[in-house]
């Protein structure tokens, strides 16, 4: 057994796209990387057999977290090996909540840094798509006209959702734009109440919902669950599997997305390193 520390972004794909194929739920996040995502600063990782076989896969931002996927025990401990030996102790960790625990204790057994639970999420599938109430209202393209408000929108959005990671919400949204990937809601008054990304993913025939959000003050009725549900009309009508993600411990939104159709797939941890304090 051994870690193989990949120079090509898109060997790396190639070589651990079926397994990923195999674990879509949890290993969702690998499958939406693009040889453009694996930049300088990324360091892809596998642990191997001395056959080749892949034991598992791994993705490290020295500035801000190791994405990485489920396995053994002990592929988990030549991962942890290889972290400590490099010196390079991730900022978080984000994977399935098995994987991510593993990590963890295996890093503050060896070095002391200790991590922390930040966030869960749960992965989400539309299985049947079910009408939510009439709400008024229209779904919209977004226009750059929009921009000032939907960045106000994500980066209120990184506030709630406190994942503790570097987030630049205007590029985020400027990106989106130019893709045309952003959709809005507006009420009968044509004012914008609740937004959100599309993205295709590599997943071949499935759309990720993403940054759904709702103005503060206009929640609880029943936009966001318009946004959503016509979003999910127009995916279901062009033969894609819509999916998106909520956190574990928002029983209400949980509730919204159950009643609108969709369902859990897995849940997935993200944790932060502690800082110490002297």
């Amino acid at each position: 057994m051994h870690v193989v520390v990949w120079s090509d972004p898109c060997e790396f794909l190639e070589r651990c796209r079926e397994r990923w194929l195999a674990n879509e739920a949890e290993d969702i996040a690998f499958l939406r990387l693009t040889p453009e995502r694996l930049d300088d600063e990324a360091v892809a990782l596998t642990v191997e057999e001395e056959s080749g076989a892949v034991r598992r896969t791994a993705v490290l931002r020295p500035s801000d977290q190791l994405l990485v996927s489920n396995g053994r025990p002990k592929d988990a401990r030549l991962l942890t090996k290889w972290l400590v030996e490099q010196e390079r102790l991730p900022p978080g960790l984000f994977g399935p909540a098995t994987a991510c625990q593993e990590i963890a204790r295996g890093l503050e057994t060896s070095t002391k840094a200790r991590y922390t639970v930040a966030k869960e999420l749960l992965h989400l599938h539309l299985e049947t798509l079910v009408t939510p109430p009439s709400t008024s209202g229209s779904l919209r393209e977004a226009a750059p006209s929009d921009a000032e408000q939907l960045v106000r929108h994500r980066e209120q959005l990184q506030l709630e959702l406190n994942t503790l990671r570097p987030f630049d919400s205007a590029a985020s949204v400027a990106e989106d734009l130019q893709a045309g990937r952003l959709h809005v809601w507006q009420d009968d008054e044509g004012e914008v109440v609740s937004s959100v990304s599309l993205y295709p993913d590599r997943v071949e025939g499935s759309v990720y919902l993403d940054h759904v959000y709702t103005v503060e003050e206009r929640r609880g009725r029943g936009f966001a669950s318009a946004l959503v549900h016509a979003t999910c009309c127009k995916l279901v009508g062009q033969g894609l599997q819509a999916r998106l993600s909520v956190d574990a411990d928002n029983a209400p939104a949980i509730a919204v997305y159950r009643r609108m159709g969709f369902a859990v797939d897995t849940k997935m941890q993200n944790l932060r390193r502690m800082v110490e304090h002297r």
